[in-house]
């Protein structure tokens, strides 16, 4: 990798961008520097048809390998966090099922639905929120949040990495969500290209700011969720 100049690009939602682009930029400075990286917009069916066709290399999110033509890597399991301003006036509720179910929400979702995870959990409580925006970027719900008095149910990861940032507090779920394992996939005809293993491999050492391990370490923890989440896998994990 020292001195490749590869072109690669990666297929990913501005959240995994926002996690890993900038480690995986410096990695790459250091230890590839001829490299050269192009991030697109891409998730689920059209990142891994995009895979097929050859238009993108690498592709990371909520993805598991459909066939024997992909290979799938866990890089960890994906558990949600509540996020308002800081100085929101209702905050010290948010954690109750009756506050959260109160206050005006803003949903993720690039297909405009304005329904998600923690609204399938809330109707198995017989309980429902009020979702007044869905907007297709997450860092733009970050901004959005702190601007306002809507509240959003976020990826955890994303949120830890950004609440500071962006002035916002962090609140845990009064609901019990479903995690999803994020994980990296490549298709098999890519298997022994240096400049692709070497971005898998700098990704799986990026510090897991959870507990202060790599990513990597992660792998066997993501593995077993990866088992009990696959039949929901094709469904958005809207927030």
């Amino acid at each position: 990798p020292a001195t490749s100049t590869a072109e690669l690009r990666i297929a990913a939602q501005d959240y995994h961008c926002a996690l890993f682009a900038a480690p995986l930029l410096a990695a790459a400075e250091r230890e590839a520097p001829g490299l050269n990286l192009t991030f697109l917009p891409m998730a689920r069916q059209p990142a891994l048809h995009a895979l097929e066709r050859g238009e993108v290399e690498i592709a990371i999110g909520f993805l598991r390998a459909p066939n024997d033509s992909f290979v799938a890597e866990p890089l960890f399991d994906q558990g949600y966090a509540v996020v308002a301003r800081a100085h929101h006036p209702r905050l010290a509720q948010l954690a109750t099922l009756d506050g959260y179910c109160g206050e005006r929400h803003l949903i993720v979702s690039q297909s405009g639905e304005r329904r998600g995870i923690a609204d399938q959990a809330l109707a198995k409580l017989g309980r429902e929120r009020r979702v007044v925006a869905a907007l297709p970027y997450f860092l733009a719900a970050l901004a959005t949040v702190s601007r306002t008095d809507l509240v959003a149910t976020l990826p955890r990861a994303l949120v830890e990495a950004f609440a500071t940032h962006f002035s916002l507090a962090v609140v845990e779920p009064p609901v019990a969500l479903r995690r999803f394992p994020v994980a990296v996939v490549r298709h098999r005809r890519s298997i022994g290209n240096g400049a692709v293993d070497w971005v898998l491999g700098a990704l799986a050492s990026i510090p897991d700011d959870h507990d202060g391990t790599t990513l990597g370490s992660a792998r066997s923890r993501a593995s077993a969720s990866s088992a009990n989440s696959a039949a929901t896998m094709n469904a958005a994990p809207g927030k």
